[in-house]
């Protein structure tokens, strides 16, 4: 059986060879910050659960092509996307769209090709709205964090081969330990549910991440389920009258479920602080996953990965928060609060 042929293309140093060495779990491809790096085509196998396929690495596509070598950087893209199975469109995040990733894309979709579009470098709070532009790109599904952020090897190849399993003698019934790992990271059986309709897949979007409380509506993705989305998301203003959209609810079941919550603090920089804030969270029994901070010219952000059960609870602990002398605001990752 052949093996499928799965080419990484996009702009000059947008990651592409980051990501072809995350996902082949090797340092094969010269990764630096300097455009034109990886001319041509770098080839490579590699198996994802028992599946090998064929992964390459490609130089930088311009629109225009400053000088010949540039030029055969394109030269050697195109060859690939005409060659490849499966194309990884990877677009930049801290530059945002444009014109060649447009042009790209025109020829992505006139390929006929399967195309998986990802954005990467869009790990940064300040970059998060900037997702939204590249809906504009044509696209319904994007991965965002790829590459140099968050989002695992896995993810990426998951949806690349949706239908392979994990390779596992049989489905065990969950350990204790697992069973907790289920609910901090809302895996498992969803707590949503598709009004009138039962045993669709369900899952919460990551660009506003709805915990129970939130008003929330579905949209029907493309082989990959039902993604739910608060009312307030961007995204949903961006598909308001597609036919798409369904109503979902949450399921009225005694939850110990936790969601996990990004809370911006903008604080004044003095001294304890940062205790008071941890110690404000911990008396109202609320686990801290995460927490950083950052000083500039006596302000400094404190961000923080709490879990929470509701809304309710998550008002709780924003207002004890801004209870705190200094904090000056607080946000919701993802969505105001």
């Amino acid at each position: 059986m052949t093996k499928p042929l799965v080419v990484i293309v996009g702009r000059p140093n947008v990651g592409k060879s980051t990501l072809f060495n995350r996902m082949t779990g090797t340092h094969t491809a010269i990764v630096e910050d300097i455009p034109g790096v990886t001319r041509d085509r770098n080839y490579l196998d590699a198996v994802w659960e028992g599946k090998t396929y064929l992964l390459v690495d490609t130089g930088g596509f311009y629109l225009d092509p400053p000088e010949d070598i540039f030029a055969q950087a394109k030269e050697q893209a195109l060859f690939a996307i005409e060659e490849g199975d499966i194309i990884i469109h990877l677009l930049d995040g801290k530059e945002g769209l444009t014109p060649s990733d447009m042009e790209l894309a025109r020829l992505l979709r006139a390929s006929g090709k399967r195309v998986l579009w990802a954005v990467n470098k869009i790990d940064a709070h300040s970059r998060e709205n900037r997702l939204y532009e590249f809906y504009h790109i044509g696209t319904e599904d994007l991965y965002p964090e790829v590459g140099f952020g968050k989002m695992a090897p896995r993810q990426i190849l998951s949806a690349l081969f949706p239908d392979v399993s994990p390779l596992t003698e049989e489905k065990a019934k969950p350990s204790p330990i697992a069973a907790v790992v289920q609910k901090v990271l809302g895996r498992g059986e969803s707590p949503i549910t598709v009004k009138g309709q039962d045993g669709l897949l369900v899952y919460r979007a990551k660009c506003c991440n709805p915990i129970r409380g939130d008003e929330v509506v579905g949209y029907i993705t493309r082989g990959k389920g039902i993604s739910v989305h608060t009312t307030a998301c961007p995204n949903v203003s961006h598909f308001l009258g597609s036919e798409r959209l369904t109503d979902v609810e949450w399921l009225n079941v005694p939850g110990d479920e936790l969601f996990s919550v990004r809370l911006a603090i903008s604080v004044e920089d003095r001294q304890g602080i940062l205790a008071e804030i941890t110690s404000a969270i911990s008396n109202l029994k609320t686990n801290i996953r995460e927490s950083r901070s950052s000083t500039d010219g006596g302000k400094g952000l404190v961000e923080v990965t709490i879990e929470i059960h509701d809304t309710k609870h998550l008002q709780k602990v924003v207002q004890v928060l801004k209870s705190i002398r200094g904090i000056q605001d607080v946000d919701r990752v993802g969505k105001a609060v």
